[in-house]
């Protein structure tokens, strides 16, 4: 699975795939990595857990 997302590394929208993905009381929570650079994110819904996203 892949989505278009911006990237903060790349500093523009990339291809990111899918890495991993559950189901969670707060609502579907999957992890995406940009096959440009390798940045990782957290998407939980529709949101960006941004604090998950970095290291």
């Amino acid at each position: 699975m892949e989505i278009e997302h911006y990237c903060p590394e790349c500093g523009e929208e990339r291809s990111f795939s899918l890495m991993a993905s559950n189901q969670m009381h707060l609502g579907k929570k999957t992890k995406w990595w940009c096959e440009e650079c390798g940045y990782e994110m957290v998407l939980i819904g529709e949101n960006v857990d941004t604090a998950a996203a970095q290291a």
